[in-house]
């Protein structure tokens, strides 16, 4: 009698000619870009959608990561204002120490509310614009006089997404 089993597959965010790609790990070994991976500890979860309170979930668990910041940890995505990039349940892998630019993927706090959200990042003249893949969700506008309410926790470097399999 089949069974709902979950698989884990990590996939690497890399840059090719100016474009986003995930590449899994088979794709990646093709392109020599896997490295030796270290443990990365998973921290809380974060909600793709509208920010939301960052509670302290008792996540006791570590993932394997090429990343190589001693600071990087790890984040369960929660909801679905990112798909088809990330999905509710995977795992992603953020460096607070990374620079950030517009069109990487970024984990933003709210100071003031305590809450937080993944949104891919766009700086302009005089405002900050986070965007979410799904069109369903609304852009969020960070103005200039409201830049110190908020915080890059850090860019989004890998995520390690679950697959659904009969077996």
């Amino acid at each position: 009698m089949p069974t709902d089993a979950i698989e884990l597959e990590t996939v690497k965010i890399v840059t090719i000619n100016g474009s986003k790609v995930l590449l899994n790990d088979a794709v990646a070994k093709l392109f020599q870009l896997e490295e030796d991976l270290r443990p990365v500890s998973v921290i809380n979860s974060v909600r793709a959608g509208n920010f939301s309170t960052v509670d302290d979930d008792d996540i006791l668990v570590t993932v394997r990561s090429a990343i190589k910041d001693d600071s990087a940890f790890a984040l369960v995505v929660k909801g679905d204002s990112m798909d088809p990039v990330f999905h509710d349940g995977d795992l992603i892998v953020v460096s607070p120490s990374r620079n950030v630019n517009n069109g990487d993927y970024v984990v933003i706090l709210d100071l003031e509310e305590n809450q937080a959200t993944v949104k891919t990042f766009h700086k302009q003249e005089n405002k900050i614009t986070l965007t979410p893949e799904n069109q369903d969700y609304p852009i969020i506008t960070i103005t200039k006089n409201q830049s110190d309410r908020y915080k890059i926790a850090g860019r989004v470097c890998e995520v390690h997404q679950y697959k659904r399999k009969l077996l």
